[in-house]
């Protein structure tokens, strides 16, 4: 693939490790440890009712790990997760790492059986996990896991092995499982660290899934950056607001349409949550109207990430860049990430801590370019800013529709709080438009309105009314759903 446009490969101002910004060769339960030397006595990790310091965490994970071993779970062993959002979650997820296993993270709201059946390829567990709130059961058989308090020796690993297999959404097709080694999970952290905003005295709230590759990289960098990191009891908008105003919260991770429904509550109540300071808002695009309204309801920094499950984060832009910059791009390619823009604006990667390929596929060539199935370009600064979808791109009468321009057009209209765009087949233009959008309270739909703001080609056969888009575990617009409503 001919190099078009390549990011200009000028050093950050703010390193993680040195002067010059390298991958580090440590796992999860290295910089665990490092944070256990560090501050022993730190409650790292809890909720309204528990809670671990560093040594508790620690001692934790090695009961689990041996307890995993006795159940014949050695390295390189599948070990599937029913992930929980919860304390449980992490500790089970890290006591894999600490034994070199794979773990296996199944999205909490069906059975693992079924996951597997739908993800459609064989995957040889060794053990399945179910967690919840109160429980933890193997096989069907309930565990104390309070009791829990075995030993066993941390093996040497291989940084580079699989570690972790998690599933992409499946927003826009089929889900894939995509494996990633401990090498390159925790250097994508090290790799954000510089624009991450992360400062002294943070502290943690975590709202996002455990299955999602977003959740994972939560956990590592609390645990890198040696922040205390809270799971609260259930994520309900009004409840976080109170949380937030109760413990101090400084920051969270948090995909764009939990972020508006958390802003528009605030706008309406009173809560103070003037401690916060940085939301790290990623996995689906926002307009440059809702970036701001974010900043401005929460009073926060929002730091901008565009990532996916193969590579956690491929750029950002930090607190110190202006606002009309980050809230109208995706930031600059992160220091290990080379990015290039084929002709037809497709985004390739290539990086020391990509994943390591697909499950059931061959394993993934780190010489050569990812393409990653979405366009955009680079512009004269080199901030990144994302166009769409590759196989979103809606082609009517030979012309190509980006579905996220068109949303973002709609979502300039005053009664529109949500939108999602998708093409369906038509006998005389290929492809057309389909809209389902979410009105703003108070408001009323407006046909002739929605003419001011997208031309004759851009306009969507039909415009469903919804009291809620459809979403994915991981927050997204359920592209596949939608396409669905259309075609029935």
């Amino acid at each position: 693939m001919e190099d078009k446009r390549r990011h200009p490969r000028k050093p950050n101002d703010n390193h993680f490790g040195g002067d010059t910004m390298q991958p580090i060769n440590k796992g999860i339960i290295d910089l665990l440890e490092s944070y256990v030397e560090a501050r022993p006595d730190e409650v790292c990790l809890y909720s309204e009712t528990e809670g671990y310091t560093t040594v508790e965490l620690h001692k934790k994970v090695q009961a689990v790990a041996a307890f995993l071993k006795e159940k014949g779970v050695n390295q390189g062993d599948y070990v599937g997760i029913s992930a929980t959002r919860t304390i449980k979650t992490v500790i089970v997820f890290l006591a894999t790492q600490y034994l070199g296993a794979i773990a296996v993270m199944f999205d909490q709201h069906a059975p693992i059986e079924k996951s597997l059946s739908d993800f459609g390829k064989e995957i040889p567990l060794k053990v399945a996990l179910d967690i919840s709130g109160e429980g933890f059961a193997i096989g069907g058989e309930e565990i104390n896991f309070d009791a829990l308090n075995g030993k066993t020796e941390k093996p040497v690993i291989d940084l580079h092995a699989p570690a972790l297999l998690i599933f992409t959404s499946g927003s826009t097709g089929k889900s894939k499982g995509v494996v990633l080694s401990q090498f390159g999970y925790v250097n994508h952290q090290v790799n954000f660290a510089p624009s991450s905003g992360v400062v002294e005295n943070e502290k943690y709230i975590h709202l996002l899934p455990l299955s999602h590759v977003f959740g994972v990289a939560h956990v590592v960098d609390a645990i890198m950056h040696r922040i205390p990191n809270f799971f609260p009891k259930v994520i309900v908008p009004e409840y976080v607001l109170q949380c937030i105003e109760k413990y101090g919260f400084t920051r969270f991770g948090i995909v764009p349409s939990y972020a508006l429904m958390l802003s528009e509550l605030a706008c309406k109540t009173n809560y103070d949550i003037s401690t916060m300071r940085t939301i790290v808002l990623a996995a689906a695009p926002t307009t440059f109207e809702q970036f701001l309204f974010i900043q401005r309801s929460l009073g926060v920094k929002v730091v901008p990430a565009y990532g996916m499950s193969e590579l956690t984060i491929v750029s950002s832009a930090g607190p110190e860049v202006p606002d009309e910059i980050r809230a109208g791009s995706v930031g600059k390619p992160l220091e290990f990430n080379e990015v290039n823009i084929a002709e037809d604006g497709e985004i390739f990667l290539k990086s020391p801590t990509l994943f390591l390929g697909y499950y059931g596929d061959e394993p993934l060539d780190h010489n050569e370019f990812f393409p990653t199935g979405d366009m955009g370009h680079i512009d004269d600064e080199g901030f990144l800013h994302i166009t769409g979808r590759k196989k979103d791109i809606i082609i009517r009468h030979g012309n190509n529709l980006s579905p996220l321009m068109i949303e973002g057009k709609l979502l300039k209209l005053p009664f529109v709080r949500m939108a999602a765009v998708v093409g369906i087949k038509d006998a005389r233009s290929g492809e057309i438009p389909a809209a389902v959008i979410v009105l703003r309270p108070g408001t009323e739909y407006d046909a002739e309105a929605v003419k001011t703001v997208l031309n004759k080609l851009e306009m969507p056969k039909e415009i469903r009314v919804l009291p809620m888009l459809p979403m994915t575990a991981s927050g997204k617009p359920d592209k596949m759903a939608i396409k669905k409503m259309f075609q029935q």
